[in-house]
């Protein structure tokens, strides 16, 4: 930070951030890549009312063209931190070259980026989403519902639904469908919004997976917000899917739905759920209650494996039948009630890619047991779908703690991690963490393994 720099001070954040992002810069030359190699950053900071300044740092660092995806957040990081940044890079060759969603006008479909950031990047069979809040497009200002006091259920819920239709419509400009496309995703809820912002949350997105038609509302000629955006008086407009009817999956059940007369595409369900981690912050930009970043399959998805493995392909070249690809998705559960309710669901296609969440509860008695065994149940899912901890690329851990972490532990935590997985894991201290039956975790680790 330096000696002339005021402790906690905006100024200490922004040259955190700077160095910060100079090392990330030297990290990838040294491995011969560059800024035009990273899918996402995660940017966190420890006082939100910093962000302006840490913005600027990230303006003079980042590039603006093709930029990766970012998501921000506010973290109880230890003292001696003021901001910390996670980056994901893509290693690999595929039948795609990286795409940058990078979208700076003001628009009424998604909120322009805030910075020298894309609201999404596809790269290697994965579109990594930037964190998305409800702002209003039109006017970059936070939506607010005619009730908005104290967390009041209503305003969580109009929130939330903003976030997640400029979430849908951000999906839709990438190529890709929420509804249908959609792997994993990490919901972040503030001290503000708390379990209301959480439940809006999961509402909105049951309503972007039985496919309701508000996902794809916008603010065009006629709309609330047009004239403040510049855009010319007219009629109105709804891109909805109200001509959608439920239908069954191969399995029977009623979980889809088959295009109508309106919208694009098929919006066909399949028999696994993305998943979804749940994780309490102090702060998100904007005061938002609640920051949504999913993770969708482009195409047919990540891996490829070579026709060295027994998965029912042919190992031809994709011939663009996203049905098919998606049914050939497996989801299994490794579960470990014995270790006090660890929680583990994969979502995976042998010999291709693994995409697991697991959960530490903290009512287990026995705390580095049962985490032990999450790595375990973690180790058994990547095995089980064909793959090995050699093919583990990035893991975070999200750890829920009463008091702020110093830095010792978390680095104690991340070398733990290290040490089971072979991976550098990115351990970030929260307030709470929920995923799957583990409504209270001590920990939540997500993985994604490619071959």
């Amino acid at each position: 930070s330096g000696p002339n720099l005021a402790a906690g001070s905006a100024e200490e954040a922004a040259r955190s951030a700077e160095a910060g992002l100079h090392f990330v810069e030297l990290s990838l030359r040294e491995n011969g890549r560059d800024w035009s190699d990273v899918s996402l950053v995660q940017l966190y900071v420890r006082d939100m009312s910093h962000f302006a300044a840490v913005n600027e740092a990230y303006l003079r660092v980042v590039p603006s063209t093709e930029p990766p995806a970012r998501a921000c957040v506010q973290l109880p990081l230890p003292g001696d931190t003021p901001v910390a940044v996670d980056v994901l890079v893509g290693v690999g060759s595929g039948a795609s070259a990286r795409k940058s969603l990078h979208v700076q006008s003001v628009s009424c479909w998604a909120p322009a980026c805030i910075g020298p950031y894309a609201q999404a990047v596809t790269h290697l069979g994965l579109t990594h989403m930037a964190g998305v809040i409800g702002m209003v497009p039109a006017t970059l200002d936070m939506i607010r519902s005619d009730v908005d006091v104290d967390g009041d259920v209503d305003a969580n819920a109009t929130e939330a639904r903003r976030a997640w239709r400029s979430a849908a419509a951000v999906a839709r400009a990438s190529g890709a469908t929420l509804a249908s496309d959609c792997l994993s995703c990490t919901v972040y809820s503030s001290i503000a919004g708390g379990d209301g912002a959480r439940t809006a949350s999961d509402e909105a997105f049951a309503g972007i997976m039985r496919g309701e038609g508000w996902q794809d509302d916008v603010d065009v000629p006629g709309g609330p917000h047009a004239t403040k955006a510049g855009v010319p008086t007219g009629s109105g407009h709804r891109n909805g899917r109200d001509g959608f009817e439920p239908c069954t999956n191969p399995n029977g059940n009623a979980r889809g739905f088959k295009p109508g007369t309106v919208g694009s595409g098929s919006f066909s369900r399949w028999p696994w759920d993305p998943l979804v981690t749940h994780v309490t912050v102090p702060g998100l930009p904007k005061d938002a209650r609640v920051e949504v970043q999913p993770v969708l399959l482009d195409g047919d998805g990540p891996g490829w494996n070579g026709g060295d493995v027994n998965d029912g392909d042919d190992d031809e070249e994709w011939d663009g039948d996203v049905e098919t690809s998606r049914m050939a998705i497996e989801r299994l559960t490794h579960d470990d009630d014995a270790a006090g309710g660890v929680a583990c669901v994969a979502l995976s296609r042998r010999g291709r890619f693994c995409r697991v969440h697991a959960a530490v509860p903290k009512s287990a008695d026995d705390i580095d047991a049962a985490t032990v065994a999450a790595f375990r149940a973690v180790v058994r899912a990547v095995e089980d779908a064909g793959l090995t901890v050699r093919h583990v690329g990035c893991a975070r851990a999200f750890i829920a703690s009463d008091e702020t972490l110093d830095t010792e532990t978390v680095l104690a935590l991340a070398n733990a991690v290290d040490g089971v997985l072979e991976v550098q894991c990115a351990v970030v201290p929260v307030l709470r963490a929920s995923f799957g039956s583990v409504d209270d975790a001590f920990m939540v680790l997500e993985l994604t393994a490619v071959s």
